[in-house]
This record gives C-alpha cells, sequence and structure tokens, in this order.
C-alpha cells in the first residue's frame, strides 16, 4: 500500500484552483507561491476536510462551510475568506487561509469537537466590537466559549503573538489604545471578558496551547503540549 504524500496534493490542488481562476481574471503570477511552505501535518487536514466535505473553495476561491458566518444577504455566496488575495492586479495565495481551514479539521478529527461546535471568523453580528479577535471559537452546546483559537501563517508569529498575549494577560484590564501590543490585544479581550479553557494557537506544523485561569481581569495560563481531547476536558453541555 502506497503512502499517500499529502503535501503534494495540497500543493497540486491549491495551484489548479488558482491557475483557473488566474484564467478567468488573466491578471496576476502565473504561479501560486507558497510562503512559507506547506506542512506535511497541515496539508493532511486540509486535504482531509475537503473530503469529509466540512468545506469547500468554490471557482472564486471563496470558502463555503457551514463553520462560516452565513451570507449577509440571502441567496448571496459566502465571501468571509478567499484563499486568492487580490492586491495590485496580481493574485496571492492567502497563507493563513490554508492552515485555519487544516485547523479546523484537526479539531474535528484528532480533537473530537463536533463540526457544529465550531466558528470560524467570529463576527460582528456575534460579537461586535471584538468580531474577528480570533479566527476560530468552540462553544460547548449551551453556548458557552469554551475554546479560542488563533491561526498565524507561521512560527515567528505563532512567537510573537504568544509573547503579546502574555503581556496583556499579566497586567489585566487595559484598553487597545495604549497597549504596547495593540496588534494582539483583541486576543486578550476576547479571553479576559468570555473566559475560555483553553487558548489554542497554531502556525503550519506548529501548535501551543494554555489552560487559562483568571482574577479580577488578569488571564494566567498553563502551557500544554497540545488542546486536549474533548473527551479531557470536563465541562457541562
Amino acid at each position: 500500500m502506497s503512502i499517500r504524500n499529502y503535501k503534494i496534493e495540497a500543493e497540486n490542488y491549491l495551484s489548479d484552483k488558482f491557475a483557473k481562476l488566474k484564467s478567468k481574471t488573466k491578471s496576476g503570477e502565473s504561479t501560486c507561491f507558497f510562503v512559507p511552505k506547506l506542512g506535511a501535518q497541515e496539508s493532511k487536514y486540509f486535504i482531509l476536510g475537503l473530503e469529509h466535505n466540512f468545506y469547500s473553495i468554490d471557482e472564486e476561491g471563496y470558502v463555503k462551510s457551514s463553520i462560516l458566518p452565513p451570507p449577509t444577504k440571502p441567496g448571496d455566496k459566502q465571501r468571509m475568506i478567499t484563499l486568492y488575495w487580490h492586491r495590485q492586479g496580481k493574485r496571492y495565495l492567502y497563507r493563513e487561509g490554508v492552515c485555519q481551514l487544516s485547523t479546523v479539521t484537526y479539531l474535528i478529527l484528532n480533537r473530537g469537537w463536533n463540526k457544529d461546535s465550531i466558528f470560524l471568523e467570529p463576527d460582528i453580528s456575534n460579537y461586535g466590537d471584538l468580531a474577528y479577535a480570533v479566527d476560530i471559537i468552540i462553544k460547548a452546546s449551551q453556548g458557552k466559549i469554551l475554546v479560542c483559537c488563533e491561526v498565524k501563517k507561521s512560527k515567528s508569529e505563532l512567537d510573537k503573538l504568544i509573547k503579546h498575549f502574555k503581556y496583556c494577560s499579566n497586567i489585566g484590564p487595559h484598553e487597545r489604545k495604549s497597549c504596547k501590543y495593540r496588534q494582539n490585544h483583541p486576543k486578550y479581550e476576547m479571553c479576559a471578558k468570555y473566559e475560555p479553557m483553553y487558548f489554542y494557537v497554531t502556525a503550519p506544523d506548529n501548535e501551543i496551547c494554555y489552560k487559562l485561569s483568571y482574577n479580577n481581569g488578569r488571564i494566567f495560563s498553563e502551557e500544554l503540549w497540545d488542546l486536549p481531547h474533548k473527551n479531557q476536558i470536563s465541562f457541562q453541555g
């Protein structure tokens, strides 16, 4: 039995989508560049997510999935995430988006979460000023947020986020405008407000998880090797 090379499969799939999109628009680069390169585990779960119909990519590069917010207008298509950005006449692979989809599949197939419990790109209609503060949330059946998840395109971006999150967590309540790390401050605010049990951060073939506790707006984190399997987490719902 031959071993599947998911990395090649993912590269071919994304390159083929890119080429078809470019042929329609007649603009942009002729080659789909992967910067950074796809990871082995990232590629595996990206492909498995397609095969399990957790999501699909339409002819314009938009992601279609029940884990994303529905269209704002009846009959419109989902346009929350496109895997191919268009800037100054050129198209680029939205590298972080690939890892987001891979992470969703990993949470379902490896960590045991139900698809209906996972919400990608939590939006304004549900979270107001904290919309998109994190990339993914996992909810219990009664609606409580159990996990906040952020996805980064590289290990260096992951490390920077963790540094910023710990800084804000140690200070406690403070406004974004006065924060030393305003870019990543909303991650702290989201956790401080909704008090999830875990903060989970991923990048291609990298992940880190923190079990969180709270005291007057300060967040204390215990580092774990990975997000525990759903069956190992005690919660109601």
